[in-house]
């Protein structure tokens, strides 16, 4: 997979947000989420984080950040993560389920803040596989 630009996608993926139940502020995409949340203090350790679901402490809505580009290498770490934590990454090898993957991981975060990260993956792969089946 080549680097993928997310700004491509964004409208595609804010359109998949109706049915999920949570008020979503907008999806970002940006050059460097470390560097986006440490200018507004917000904390963030990974340099090479791709996906981050923050809320809004006013609204109570969510802002879910993605890497403006996200490279190869990028890619291949967050699939070998996927997969070390026990799940089939066979129908992630192409930008959109990727990225739609991504996306409701994200969301998963939101709807549940104390899902563990195999549990927003396995809501991932239950929202893609709906996304898939209702194109």
């Amino acid at each position: 997979m080549n680097t993928i630009n997310t700004s491509d996608y964004i409208g595609e993926l804010k359109s998949l947000l109706h049915d999920q139940n949570i008020q979503i502020e907008d999806i970002l995409s940006v050059e460097d989420i470390k560097a986006w949340c440490v200018e507004r203090s917000i904390p963030e350790t990974n340099p090479w984080r791709t996906g981050k679901c923050l809320r809004n402490s006013k609204t109570g809505d969510y802002l879910i950040l993605m890497a403006a580009r996200i490279t190869t290498e990028m890619v291949n770490s967050i699939l070998g993560a996927i997969s070390t934590r026990g799940f089939d990454t066979t129908e992630l090898n192409n930008e959109d389920s990727f990225l739609i993957h991504l996306l409701f991981h994200e969301v998963g975060h939101a709807k549940n803040a104390n899902w563990t990260e195999s549990e927003c993956n396995q809501f991932a792969f239950e929202e893609l596989r709906k996304t898939k089946a209702n194109r």
